[in-house]
Formats: C-alpha cells, sequence, structure tokens
C-alpha cells in the first residue's frame, strides 16, 4: 500500500475517534508483531510481520475500541468500526470474521465448521489442507469445504481491507478441477440416460 491510495479527502475524525486511534498507536508501536508503514494524524498503515500483509486505518472509520484478554491473559484490542465491521488487534496478529457465501454448495457443513475469529495466514494453512484433500481423490466433499472455508477467509479479509488478489489465484486450480469434474459427472450422467 503506498501513500497515495490514501483518500484525502476523508471526513476529518472527531476528538473522540482521534482519542482510539492514539489507543491503538501506542498498542501497535509496543506489539512485537507489527511495522508501522505509514503514521499521520488520522491514518495509520501497519504490516503484520508474519505474512507482510499491510491493512490501513483511518481515525474517521473507528466506532469504538476495547480492551480485551485472551484465555491466557495476553491482552488485545476489539476495533469497532462506524461501519459494523471489527477487528482484533493482538501482540501478532491481525484476526477479523470470515464471511462465507452461505448459497455455495457444501457451505452448511463449512459454516459450522468457521471459527468465529480467523488471520491471514489461516489462508495458508486451508490451501496447504486444500494440497492434501486434492492429492486424496477419494474425498472430494472434504476439498469442497475447504474450497468454501478458504473463500469465507478470502472475503473476510478483503472486507477489512486486506489484499487478497494473489490468495484469490490460487483457489483458481481448485475451481477448474471442480468445472472439469462437473462436466465429466454431466456428461456420464447424459451417457448412462441416453443407453
Amino acid at each position: 500500500m503506498q501513500q497515495e491510495d490514501i483518500d484525502l479527502n476523508e471526513p476529518q475524525a472527531s476528538a473522540e475517534q482521534l482519542r482510539h486511534f492514539g489507543r491503538l498507536i501506542d498498542f501497535c508501536r509496543k506489539a512485537s508483531g507489527y511495522r508501522i508503514l505509514h503514521q499521520s494524524e488520522d491514518t495509520l498503515i501497519i504490516e503484520q510481520m508474519i505474512d507482510r500483509r499491510a491493512l490501513r486505518i483511518c481515525a474517521n472509520w473507528i466506532d469504538d475500541i476495547l480492551d480485551r484478554a485472551d484465555p491466557d491473559g495476553q491482552m488485545f484490542l476489539q476495533v469497532n468500526f462506524a461501519d459494523d465491521r471489527k477487528i482484533l488487534i493482538t501482540d501478532r496478529l491481525i484476526g477479523f470474521k470470515p464471511q462465507p457465501r452461505l448459497q455455495r454448495e457444501g457451505a452448511e457443513h463449512a459454516v459450522r465448521r468457521l471459527p468465529r475469529v480467523v488471520t491471514t495466514p489461516d489462508l495458508a494453512s486451508v490451501l496447504g489442507a486444500m494440497n492434501e484433500s486434492f492429492d486424496r481423490s477419494d474425498d472430494r466433499s472434504e476439498l469442497a469445504t475447504l474450497r468454501v472455508l478458504y473463500d469465507a477467509i478470502l472475503r473476510g479479509a478483503s472486507l477489512i481491507g486486506f489484499e487478497v488478489a494473489d490468495d484469490r489465484r490460487k483457489l483458481l486450480p481448485y475451481l477448474h478441477a471442480e468445472a472439469s469434474e462437473s462436466s465429466a459427472r454431466a456428461i456420464e450422467t447424459k451417457f448412462k440416460t441416453n443407453a
């Protein structure tokens, strides 16, 4: 993300939003997992060091920031945006809600398996599981579920502002394989009904 990507015409942040924004900056500066790529009085771009993904946050987007603790007592921030999006900022990662497409085949089962919060490194984990499942041609239902999970994480990451174009391209071989299998089944079914 570069400086020219920043919209200079955004409305000014309120005093409360700037106070929240200051807390966010302080937390990110003290956290071990981020590098600040850009900081101005009302815009912050942070990079997760674990996977080099950047996220832009503007002060006027923030509705509220809540202090939270995980079960181990580690503190993190819940950042609520005015448009109902939210993120969790831990010491090393930015968490967000996955966004499944409910109309997709296999989505109901996959949605039950989705955690409430995911992170961008989960994309690599699910892609690895997809590779393993694809190699085992006997279990295509697992591959379908994993595709839904991957897509839900992609959509959630995109919704909060992460760049995911490269990750979408990694899904293409699995979509092409699914389309080929679907075509083969349709031809086989047509052949059996005409025989």
